[in-house]
């Protein structure tokens, strides 16, 4: 999991629901337009323009995400709460989901957000926000997800409920890795000196963009080195 460090709600989110009042009560399904766009962005922007589990990189228009609830609307809500639809701390941004349907040739696979839908364990999972949230989770040379710990069942549950180790994930955190590896046999990266290739890989762009799947060349340098 790419994970997030989570901050305070955009003031268009803030505004909005300052608008309550006797007669109207702030709802999820209400939440459109200027506000919801901007706290999309907002969301975008806090997590470096990738998906909060996956790190894929989004497009910034938003076209290929979705504001996601950790904790479900379905579970969390107004009529059995506590009502978290609205808290800011509970709102991340995944990619997907995929309106093609099943079978089409342009159909992209089903994982993170998508494939979790209204899963949640209050017991066995690892929250994007939690500090140590990256360092849970490792990649191997083949481009596997694994939890750090192999003990580490919310972890192990996580990389299955999110399908971290679906066919394209796996094959395209391979080629990363791969390529990396090819680096530190030719001196090209050092890793006595890995500071700034781990940095190279948690800066963001012009665009406010993290690179894609950086986060699994930060946690495949900082695991050569143990």
């Amino acid at each position: 999991m790419k994970g997030v460090v989570k901050n305070g709600a955009p003031a268009s989110l803030e505004d909005w629901l300052s608008l309550e009042n006797e007669e109207w009560k702030p709802t999820y399904g209400s939440f459109s337009g200027a506000p919801k766009h901007q706290t999309h962005e907002a969301l975008l922007k806090e997590q470096g323009g990738v998906c909060v589990y996956c790190g894929k990189r989004l497009s910034l228009d938003r076209s290929d995400s979705h504001i996601e609830h950790f904790r479900p609307q379905t579970t969390y809500n107004a009529t059995t709460p506590p009502d978290l639809t609205l808290d800011y701390y509970n709102l991340i941004v995944s990619c997907g989901p995929n309106d093609l349907p099943i079978g089409h040739q342009d159909r992209k696979p089903v994982i993170c957000g998508e494939a979790k839908s209204d899963w949640f364990d209050e017991n066995e999972h690892v929250h994007p926000a939690d500090q140590n949230c990256p360092e849970r989770f490792s990649y191997g040379l083949s481009g596997a997800a694994l939890a750090a710990d192999p003990q580490d069942g919310a972890a192990n549950r996580m990389i299955e409920v999110l399908r971290l180790n679906d066919d394209s994930l796996v094959y395209e955190r391979g080629v990363l890795l791969t390529g990396l590896e090819e680096a530190i046999v030719s001196g090209e990266i050092d890793l006595t000196t890995k500071e700034g290739d781990i940095a190279f890989f948690q800066s963001v762009d012009e665009s406010d963009r993290l690179p894609d799947l950086g986060h699994v060349a930060v946690r495949y340098l900082q695991v050569e080195l143990l």
